[in-house]
């Protein structure tokens, strides 16, 4: 089987679950959001700041180091999770051992438990990195992505079961931890293998070296996407609750999108990573894709939030609605930006993300303190556009390098998606002058959206975007 078919059938895959996981995920947040309150996704998402920035410290880039690695694959990977393994288990007491002095920094107490609690998801992830990486580089993307999405589902159902009993951020606690646990029991079972302490200097020295600048540019992702909610929650725990919901419709959800593409993508791009051309139309495809998604769907939720959260989500929500709105420009601006770091690694050229990370966490850490202090929330939504464009505008200063000069031609890909979201955010924002939030007027909003912009982009595109949707539903069908 060719790259091209494998990349189709791992993106067939892939869009059904992760379309599933993606509804699924938002009816949840829907769900939950009604049950608990701000203060519930406060200390859940505070103690999570702590504990992702455990676990990407744990991953330390050593899955896409193994990935991109072309040395003796077997050792390459034994030796990458035996590195793992230490990691993992000083990052989980690290944790373990933190978690009363960040209670008492926040004067929460509840957040001692939480982060405890927390910390064998960083074990879990350990238990599922060889089958993960493995499966990965063989592209045998069938058995990764059905049990990520069995997992996601788990946890879901195990999360909302609890949230209806009463158990408060607990039940966000226990989505965070059944999903990661059933994960690494299915990958265990579907990729079976034995813990290994055989540890190779050389291919060591190369995985740390190479995924050592992966990790700092992880860690400084990190910081671009939470020390704006550690600050937060010193000014104003409570208004963590509202960014986090925001975020999760937003900036969350485009990224998930964008992970269902970039994990069939990047492993793809890696087995042709000295070939240029390939790589610059590879490059191209996706973005064309991604505007055809991301922008609509961003002018989508920024139009329709008002609706959307005095609908679904209660009065309780609504100072979340002008967040959601910040966010949405924001998300569409990060998540066009992305496709630059899976290119730079997958031609080995790691720096290129510690750059671009640097830039964000920079950005981020100076504007965000004062607009926080100055606007509360609202300043560190806008404090996540600033960041956001800023982020864009380098990526495009920076293709040529990396891969010649196209950035024009991305720019010229947006345009379409742009005007044909215009061409249904207008309408719709006259008819909310006139018409009262309710359901029945969200279904309107969506589907006029949906239709317009269809209809909008085959006439912008001369009828190649209908064309090519339509070739490409069949390539995913007969894949």
């Amino acid at each position: 089987m060719n790259l091209r078919r494998k990349a189709l059938e791992g993106l067939r895959f892939q869009f059904y679950l992760k379309i599933i996981g993606v509804i699924l995920s938002q009816v949840s947040a829907i769900t939950l959001a009604v049950i608990l309150t701000p203060r519930d996704f406060a200390i859940f998402g505070v103690a999570m700041v702590f504990v992702g920035l455990g676990g990407s410290i744990s991953e330390f880039g050593l899955g896409s180091a193994v990935i991109q690695s072309t040395s003796e694959p077997g050792a390459t990977l034994r030796t990458a999770t035996v590195l793992r393994l230490i990691m993992a288990s000083g990052v989980s007491v690290s944790l373990l051992v933190v978690a009363p002095w960040i209670a008492l920094i926040y004067q929460r107490p509840a957040l001692t438990y939480v982060i405890w609690a927390l910390c064998p998801v960083v074990m879990l992830n350990f238990v599922s990195f060889f089958p993960r990486i493995d499966l990965t580089k063989s592209l045998r993307f069938k058995r990764l992505f059905i049990p990520e999405a069995v997992a996601g589902v788990a946890g879901m159902l195990s999360g909302i079961a609890f949230a209806i009993a009463g158990y408060s951020f607990w039940s966000l606690v226990i989505t965070a931890t059944v999903s990661p646990a059933i994960y690494a029991i299915a990958m265990t079972l579907l990729r079976p293998w034995r813990p290994s302490m055989r540890l190779k200097g050389d291919l060591a020295r190369q995985l740390l070296r190479f995924g050592g600048q992966l990790s700092l540019g992880d860690l400084l992702f990190l910081v671009f996407g939470n020390v704006g909610i550690v600050v937060l929650g010193l000014v104003m725990f409570d208004g963590v609750g509202y960014f986090l919901v925001a975020y999760s419709w937003t900036i969350s959800m485009g990224l998930s999108l964008f992970n269902a593409l970039d994990n069939v993508m990047f492993p793809v791009l890696s087995t042709i990573q000295m070939d240029k051309d390939k790589i610059r139309r590879g490059y191209l495809l996706i973005a064309r894709y991604l505007c055809w998604a991301i922008i609509p769907l961003g002018f989508l939720t920024i139009i329709v939030a008002p609706t959307f959260v005095s609908v679904l989500l209660g009065t309780k929500w609504i100072p979340s609605i002008p967040i959601i709105q910040v966010l949405g420009f924001a998300a569409i601006m990060l998540v066009l930006a992305l496709p630059y770091q899976s290119v730079a690694t997958a031609v080995g050229r790691p720096r290129e993300i510690l750059l671009f990370n640097a830039i964000g966490a920079a950005v981020i850490s100076a504007v965000s303190p004062p607009m926080i202090h100055f606007f509360g929330v609202m300043g560190l939504a806008a404090s996540f556009l600033l960041a956001s464009g800023l982020l864009f505008g380098w990526v495009l200063s920076r293709l040529r390098v990396i891969i010649g000069p196209i950035s024009g031609s991305v720019l010229r890909v947006s345009v379409a998606p742009v005007l044909g979201s215009i061409c249904f955010a207008v309408p719709i924002l006259l008819a909310q002058q006139v018409v009262a939030p309710s359901g029945a007027f969200l279904v309107l909003e969506v589907g006029l959206a949906i239709a317009t912009y269809v209809v909008a982009m085959g006439l912008l595109t001369h009828g190649n975007f209908i064309d090519e949707v339509r070739q490409l539903t069949h390539s995913f069908i007969r894949s």
